[in-house]
């Protein structure tokens, strides 16, 4: 990492500049539904996107410090986003009504009443929404914040924290810690905060309890397998055990659907494909065996580009993946990759960066411009749907005229599209008339409107160019050449 001192210049030329280009995104129109909003703070840069994924496009740019964003977490009412400033030792709190910046807590070095050598990462809230844990990763420890107050009312020392999980009952909290390769788990209902220390677990780097049971699945530097660890204490294992390990590699972030039966997990494969999501059964696991227990992982879905972190909506529909500049969004009723699209520069959100409100149905064209040559005969104009697929979906589409003139270049046409189960692409065929004079190029319009089933997305219209290739005939006239159109 470079150090604070030398990087300051560098971070601030850089987002400056990814930061005036994200500004050139416009907002989404008052009649796009929003549906759900990510945060997504840019690594290195100034501002935090609330960004909509219905309508794709950022609905507010919140000002914050230049810094080095990294962690994430919306709670789970909705009503706050906390981020994490790794360069000047803070949390930043926003209020997700206003999309304003409404607190930055500093986090003091231990021992010091300045800041410089906290480096926050991950942070957490608890499922009561009233507490906030934060590591403070170079200073080996962990603080717990008032989320009513924003205030530090606890500090427990952990060395090198790397990343934070709770139990189901929100009574201890697990944290990975890299200097001696353990899960900590810490009693939050005894104000000295005691831990019980596990035997070594690899190098940990991602921590994430699995829903509905108090199994804890770490991922591990080199980014190799995933450890399942029991945290239930025995009177042979008063720390838990681990129990299993998830065979995989180049693994880049995981989560879990909100039953806890299907792990999710985004890696960058040596080869082949750039980047893919497998998932691993989860229901599986025997959380007593009497050995460690090895476990394969199921079906991959590829992607065009390698992944980083993922989000799933609150109703397990669509799966979010970001890849530092764009969003992919994987249909979970197909299983297919609904849409991909760019959001901004620098991406850089770990944790829980999604909203918890469930992903909308959307219907829209791909692109907002078509290009066709006008002896193509027809214009293909491709519409999808997502997120999720299920159940039809039906919407009403209609051209009309901009240069060119309906049954002169083209066919006017309008109907209405039916999606069925599963399906997430639709094509309208718009018939070409080709006279064989010159015209230069031309234009018609396709709108989408009337959904039914769903909600219009973004573009719900285009335009559609008709490109001329019928030549310029060329005359001489008293030795001048002349254009005919």
């Amino acid at each position: 990492m470079l150090s604070k001192s030398s990087s300051l210049f560098l971070v601030a030329f850089t987002l400056l500049l990814g930061s005036l280009l994200v500004r050139g995104y416009g907002a989404a129109s008052a009649d796009s539904p929003v549906g759900p909003v990510a945060y997504l703070p840019q690594s290195n840069g100034f501002n935090t996107m609330a960004y909509d994924t219905n309508s794709h496009s950022a609905v507010a740019n919140i000002p914050m410090q230049p810094g080095l964003y990294f962690g994430v977490a919306v709670n789970p009412a909705g009503t706050r986003a906390y981020v994490t400033n790794d360069y000047t030792d803070s949390l930043v709190v926003i209020d997700t009504a206003t999309d304003l910046q409404i607190a930055d807590i500093e986090l003091p070095s231990p021992g010091t009443a300045h800041l410089g050598g906290c480096n926050p990462r991950a942070v957490i809230v608890s499922d009561d929404n009233a507490r906030v844990y934060v590591t403070c990763e170079t200073g080996n420890l962990v603080y717990m914040i008032d989320a009513a107050s924003n205030a530090i009312v606890g500090q427990v020392g952990v060395g090198f924290p790397t990343d934070l999980a709770l139990s189901a009952a929100g009574s201890e909290l697990y944290v990975g810690s890299f200097q001696n390769n353990t899960l900590r788990m810490i009693d939050l209902t005894n104000p000295s905060f005691p831990q019980r220390v596990s035997a070594q677990v690899g190098v940990p780097a991602e921590v994430v309890r699995q829903p509905g049971s108090a199994l804890v699945y770490i991922t591990h530097l080199p980014y190799d397998n995933i450890g399942i660890y029991n945290p239930t204490g025995t009177v042979d294992h008063p720390a838990g055990r681990m129990v299993g390990t998830v065979v995989v590699d180049s693994i880049n972030d995981i989560e879990f659907s909100p039953d806890g039966a299907t792990l999710y997990i985004t890696r960058q494969p040596p080869a082949g494909v750039p980047g893919e999501i497998v998932t691993f059964d989860a229901t599986q696991v025997n959380a007593d065996p009497e050995e460690v227990v090895s476990y394969n992982v199921g079906s991959a879905v590829p992607l065009p580009r390698p992944p980083t972190m993922l989000n799933l909506d609150s109703s397990a529909a669509c799966l979010f993946v970001q890849d530092g500049t764009s969003i992919m969004e994987l249909d979970m009723h197909s299983g297919q990759l609904a849409r991909d699209y760019f959001a901004g520069y620098g991406l850089s959100a770990r944790g829980r960066w999604l909203m918890p409100t469930p992903a909308s149905q959307w219907v829209e064209l791909t692109q907002p411009l078509f290009e066709v040559e006008d002896n193509d005969g027809v214009a293909s104009i491709t519409v999808r749907r997502g997120c999720s697929s299920a159940g039809a979906v039906t919407v009403h589409y209609q051209t009309s005229d901009d240069s060119a003139l309906a049954g002169v270049h083209y066919q006017a046409s309008s109907g209405d599209l039916t999606f069925d189960d599963g399906e997430l692409s639709k094509t309208i065929e718009v018939p070409l008339i080709d006279d064989s004079a010159y015209h230069g190029d031309l234009s018609f319009s396709v709108a989408l409107s009337n959904p039914g089933g769903a909600t219009l997305g973004n573009p719900p219209s285009a335009n559609v160019i008709i490109h001329e290739t019928t030549p310029v005939a060329d005359l001489t006239i008293n030795g001048d050449r002349k254009s005919v159109v």
